[in-house]
């Protein structure tokens, strides 16, 4: 179990790269590392050139793992892990303290899920 938050942020940092090859980064400094469409999207009715899809930043007490998709679709918190579920704090926030395989398989699973759904609504 890695408890380094360093540490914790590097591994997230490796799997949310993963999808770098059709999401695009704004910011990778030091203690944060982001992804963004690139796709204009219409959303509520507004042009965006971009949406957000998800974030990492080192903390204080631990790592913040922001997933928009939980926000624009609801229904995935259905999905959630009890283990996952129990590091949430606010709509679309996961606060990660310590990371195990487990969670580490979790958020990966998530991070799926969230790119098929901007995928599917062609925000990818």
């Amino acid at each position: 179990m890695e408890n380094d938050l360093q540490n914790i942020f590097n591994k997230l940092k490796s799997i949310l790269q993963r999808y770098n090859e059709k999401l695009i980064t704004k910011i990778d400094a030091g203690n944060n590392f982001d992804l963004w469409s690139q796709k204009e999207i219409i959303v509520a009715g507004k042009n965006k050139s971009e949406m957000f899809f998800a974030s990492i930043q080192i903390q204080k007490n631990d790592v913040a793992f922001h997933f928009m998709p939980l926000y624009t679709d609801p229904n995935l918190i259905d999905e959630l892990t009890k283990s996952l579920r129990s590091k949430m704090k606010g709509k679309s926030c996961f606060h990660i303290k310590k990371l195990d395989e487990d969670l580490e398989n979790e958020i990966s699973d998530l991070l799926k899920k969230g790119y098929e759904i901007y995928k599917n609504k062609d925000w990818i």
